[in-house]
């Protein structure tokens, strides 16, 4: 039995005779099938060549007031002044240079904290040079300078603007304005501050690593977009300029795969690798590699080369989480949920505080049954981020599938009112226990909430589906059936009630090409196969039929209806011997099943002419069977066989009481009198008792 049989045995508690199929998903929420184990974004800038890194800021004037501080000045021995660590710029400034220092030591003081890169301090210096000397375009240049270094792009972009006034050729200026703009998300400004200079210096490498790094840039940002083919255009530009980055080129092997060109990823991919070398700093980068990889040679349906992709990204990266992570994705995709968990539980070990990871697990645990570890991984999440609304959600869902359905509903209505409105699992799985309880309004709202949040939901097609069945609205189910096949192909819940719908209409081609396509997904359904030979039956379809059953039969031998539908078949061929011989069979094996065999007997022994047997049998399949309709027609025709009249009228009298609008009875009842008052020369009494 599969997982959704067994999740469907467990969901479907509402009573039918046809077997429509109510499926739940086995997938709880935000299982991951990413190539990334966050959603960081993980493209890296090619370093700059220009350092802006801050050295821890001193608290601000406001926080550390400078009137009542005790100071302990010392020159130590290198005979420089000393400061204490905590002392405010200005008040550090002014202890070291005095309320009559020149402009000229303010500069030299300022270009000292560009040296030690402590920026905040530079910053300071300058304005003190600019206030006594605003013209002064050097300090205005440094100035530009030491904002960029605080990392307040926005101030800097406006200094060296300033600054570019006074010293429009200042190449050292011109280059931070473009990194600037790059802070601010304006790369194109960037890309073309550098194009300008390189026209100047076509051959000055700095600029040739800046130009590069910019494109990069903004190749990153329409990856980040989707837009990957203008990726691959600034990538390749990128890699103009730095020929011998892999980092570039591993960049275009992953916009190629994102494109599903896949021939073109993998040359990228593997010349990157070869081009990362030896080096154990690309270690993590030559994982990710063998990763994207595997990604491709699975979606080539190379299962053993992506399974090698994977080995060979743990072997370079064994305590990588992430490797470890996408590996147990693939085992997951492929169904090996055993070997997916093995892996999630590596990835935990070396980061255990790996949400995606522990929701994973999760998943794992959820769909081999084991429910407490489930429920268990979820309480842990929660433990380190106790509103994670996966965590709630599947707590919620685990309840419901541990026969705790009140408690459930009770927990999804509050999640769906609170943190889980968005969450279309929560409403989907509200609406499956709407329709448990019968509530077909409430179900189909909950489900129509379901596919509005996302329209690739398949299962909720499915119970929108049988939520019309169920009202009885056969042309709206078939559609919402229809959909669900139309998302997933494979959907075998869908195509089983599409079956059933088409069926019961008598489109009965149309209900084998369902049953025909379930059995290419699920070869061994035997299930599949007794209503595929019912169906073939009904068409006249009779050896097809018998091959079809007996299939079933080899998984099932004591299903007797199989058994007999075949001695049916052979009935309907004209096989009578081999008829004759399974419906013994059948009263030998339970005699429960002995009115409807001898009702079959009494139809082949009238074929073959044997009246008084056709009338025997008739007559033991009504005792049998005092309410079948079939039985007596048959008992009655038998009768008229052997001019028994009188028996004839009463046993279509009795199909009359039953059916009262059988016309096919009251003809023959109607032939019975008149053959009666021909044989006996007098017009029809009633003798009574049809069984005398």
């Amino acid at each position: 039995m599969s997982i959704f049989d067994k999740i469907n045995n467990m969901y479907s508690s509402y009573n039918s005779n046809k077997s429509i199929k109510v499926r739940a998903s086995d997938n709880f929420v935000n299982v991951s099938n990413s190539s990334s184990k966050n959603e960081k974004e993980k493209f890296e800038e090619i370093p700059f060549s220009i350092e802006t890194k801050k050295t821890g800021n001193l608290p601000s004037t406001k926080k550390l007031g400078t009137s009542n501080l005790s100071l302990s000045i010392s020159k130590g021995n290198t005979g420089k002044l000393e400061l204490p660590d905590n002392l405010p710029p200005k008040k550090e400034i002014e202890l070291f240079l005095g309320d009559k220092a020149s402009d000229a030591e303010f500069y030299k003081l300022g270009i000292d904290y560009m040296k030690e890169k402590k920026f905040d301090f530079a910053v300071q210096a300058f304005e003190t040079v600019l206030s006594k000397k605003p013209d002064s375009s050097k300090a205005k240049t440094q100035l530009a300078l030491a904002y960029l270094g605080t990392e307040d792009y926005g101030q800097s972009l406006i200094a060296i603007k300033q600054a570019l006034v006074s010293d429009s050729k200042n190449i050292e200026l011109r280059l931070a304005l473009a990194t600037a703009y790059s802070k601010t998300d304006q790369i194109e400004q960037a890309i073309k501050e550098v194009q300008s200079l390189l026209k100047i210096d076509p051959e000055n490498d700095k600029l040739k690593k800046k130009m590069s790094n910019f494109y990069y840039m903004q190749g990153n940002k329409f990856r980040k977009a989707g837009d990957y083919a203008n990726s691959i255009d600034f990538y390749n530009k990128s890699s103009k300029y730095d020929k011998m980055n892999p980092i570039i080129v591993h960049a275009i092997g992953s916009c190629y795969r994102d494109l599903s060109e896949y021939e073109k990823s993998l040359v990228n991919l593997e010349k990157a690798f070869k081009m990362y070398g030896i080096n154990p700093k690309y270690n993590s980068r030559k994982a990710d590699i063998y990763l994207q990889i595997a990604d491709i040679k699975e979606k080539k349906d190379d299962i053993k080369g992506s399974i090698e992709s994977f080995s060979n990204a743990i072997s370079i990266d064994a305590k990588n989480s992430s490797v470890h992570f996408h590996l147990g994705e693939l085992y997951f995709r492929l169904g090996d949920y055993e070997n997916a968990q093995k892996k999630y539980i590596h990835a935990l070990d070396y980061d255990p505080n790996f949400i995606q990871g522990l929701i994973n697990l999760g998943q794992t645990y959820a769909l081999q049954s084991q429910l407490d570890q489930s429920m268990g991984t979820y309480k842990r999440i929660l433990e380190i981020e106790p509103a994670n609304k996966t965590a709630l959600s599947n707590i919620a869902l685990l309840t419901y599938r541990m026969g705790q359905k009140e408690e459930a509903f009770t927990m999804l209505i509050k999640l769906v009112e609170d943190t889980a409105k968005d969450n279309y699992l929560v409403h989907k799985y509200l609406g499956i226990i709407y329709l448990e309880k019968n509530k077909i309004d409430d179900a189909i709202e909950k489900f129509m909430k379901t596919v509005d949040l996302n329209n690739n939901d398949s299962d909720a097609y499915v119970n929108l589906g049988v939520c019309f069945h169920k009202l009885k609205n056969y042309e709206r189910a078939v559609q919402e059936y229809i959909k669900a096949v139309e998302i997933e192909p494979k959907n075998v819940f869908a195509l089983k009630n599409l079956a059933l719908l088409y069926y019961d209409a008598d489109q009965i081609d149309d209900s084998i090409e369902m049953y025909e396509r379930i059995l290419e997904i699920e070869p061994d359904n035997k299930s599949v196969l007794k209503s595929l030979a019912n169906a073939y039956r009904r068409v006249g379809e009779s050896q097809k039929a018998i091959e079809k059953y007996q299939e079933h039969l080899s998984a099932r031998p004591d299903d007797l209806d199989a058994l007999l539908n075949i001695g049916v078949s052979h009935f309907e061929k004209g096989q009578l011997v081999k008829a004759i011989d399974i419906f013994n069979e059948i009263m030998l094996k339970d005699k429960n099943y002995s009115s409807v065999c001898n009702l079959y007997l009494s139809k082949i022994y009238h074929t073959n002419g044997q009246f008084q047997k056709a009338f025997d049998t008739a007559k033991r399949s009504v005792h049998g069977n005092p309410h079948s309709v079939e039985g007596f027609l048959q008992y009655g025709k038998a009768a008229m066989d052997i001019k028994n009249y009188s028996k004839a009228i009463g046993c279509f009298r009795t199909v009359l009481d039953l059916d009262p609008d059988n016309s096919y009875a009251e003809k023959l009842m109607d032939t019975s009198i008149k053959n009666y008052e021909r044989l006996h020369g007098r017009s029809y009494e009633d003798v009574g008792d049809v069984w005398m």
